[in-house]
């Protein structure tokens, strides 16, 4: 997430392309596809990965950890931008401490949280609020929550105000939720332990541009 005030911007026209959340596959985490304005890019997010086959993916946000003893979660690149006179916000997903137990992935306010033996599946960081395009607080580029191979499947998690999607649980034949569109949240991670639940998480939710001024 980039947030910049008191812009002058020349007038002209410019080009704005809003990046698409990725698209979950197996074991491999994607990284979601940049969002660019006025000359700034903001980084698409990354992605999970699978117990012994695939690690995380750094991103805007890093994705969270695969579930597998000792795993960091994926690193944050979102830096400030370098046209703009503004601030960047991107935060790394969280690490894994037991086996089968994914990470959250990062989010613009805060990291992903761990996955260890008091929470079988970390929850996604929490986004950032703006409220720029309605002119009350809107909360964006929440993670997605990390998926699990036992224990129950979550209602709510640090992730989800921003958009993160909800991670599954082991056998239950519900998938796990997509990043809510037009926030640039995480999807949730697949925790499936049978061949018809091995199955992609949740895709990202695609980004957006607000641009509010004065007239």
């Amino acid at each position: 997430m980039i947030v910049a005030s008191n812009q002058t911007i020349a007038v002209g026209t410019y080009t704005i392309v809003i990046g698409a959340g990725a698209t979950a596959t197996l074991y491999v985490g994607n990284v979601g596809t940049d969002t660019t304005a006025f000359g700034d890019t903001c980084d698409g997010g990354g992605g999970s990965g699978a117990y012994l086959i695939a690690a995380s993916v750094a991103g805007g946000s890093g994705g969270g950890a695969r579930g597998t003893i000792g795993e960091p979660g994926g690193a944050a690149t979102q830096g400030n931008p370098t046209t703009l006179s503004g601030t960047g916000y991107g935060f790394a997903g969280g690490s894994s401490s037991i086996n089968h137990s994914g990470g959250g992935g990062g989010g613009a306010g805060g990291l992903g949280v761990n996955a260890d033996t008091t929470a079988t599946q970390g929850g996604g960081g929490v986004g950032r609020d703006n409220l720029y395009r309605t002119g009350s607080n809107i909360t964006y580029a929440g993670g997605g929550e990390g998926g699990t191979y036992s224990g129950s499947r979550s209602t709510t998690h640090t992730g989800l105000a921003g958009g993160g999607g909800i991670g599954s649980a082991g056998n239950e034949a519900t998938p796990p939720t997509a990043g809510v569109e037009n926030k640039g949240a995480g999807g949730g991670g697949r925790g499936g332990n049978t061949a018809a639940n091995v199955t992609p998480g949740g895709n990202g939710g695609k980004g957006i541009v607000v641009i509010r001024y004065a007239r």
